[in-house]
């Protein structure tokens, strides 16, 4: 009975530490053992995300290993408060991996979903910094008309917006220096 070591889950060992023989004690490691069923990720979300992840959230991943295929996984833990050093949120999803195809220690791609709410989104280049001010061009009875606008994040080359230009309206998708509220508009379609 001395001799058997149980592990608290069940589980594959990557690596064995010691060899058969060796003398150890109750605080020596022996093996490197992983779960692979479920898989656990590890995650962190930034300081403007961090709101928006909750337990039981849905979590879409990828995997370098098997690129074009989605995984989902659940978020179980959310972190009570943010690592300082780096302003972000650490939180864990479960996935399962009944099939072992992924393999504990792969680096994962993952997003989830923080809301349905509507945001309008203009091309980063439509954005003028003016000091500390952002602004935007509206098209409006053939005349543009300069806007205050609230930016939100940045996404893949466009940016969302907090307010300053309402859904629909039409917008100079390329600011530049040359643009100056009530200039006359040639409507191009």
């Amino acid at each position: 009975a001395d001799s058997t070591v149980r592990a608290p889950f069940a589980g594959v060992v990557v690596e064995r530490l010691v060899n058969v023989g060796e003398y150890v004690t109750a605080n020596t490691k022996i093996v490197e053992l992983v779960q692979n069923d479920p898989v656990r990720l590890e995650l962190v979300a930034g300081e403007q995300d961090a709101a928006a992840v909750h337990v039981g959230q849905a979590v879409t991943f990828e995997v370098k290993a098997m690129p074009g295929q989605s995984f989902t996984a659940t978020v179980r833990y959310v972190a009570p408060a943010l690592r300082e050093a780096t302003r972000d949120l650490v939180f864990e999803a479960v996935a399962s991996n009944a099939d072992s195809r992924l393999k504990p220690g792969m680096f994962a791609t993952a997003w989830l979903q923080a809301g349905d709410e509507p945001a309008v989104v203009v091309p980063r280049a439509a954005l003028r910094k003016i000091g500390e001010t952002v602004h935007a061009f509206v098209i409006k009875n053939g005349h543009l008309e300069e806007r205050v606008v609230h930016v939100g994040r940045d996404i893949e080359g466009r940016t969302t917006l907090k307010g300053g230009i309402a859904a629909g309206e039409r917008i100079v998708r390329q600011a530049s220096e040359q643009l100056k509220d009530g200039l006359a508009v040639v409507d191009e379609g």
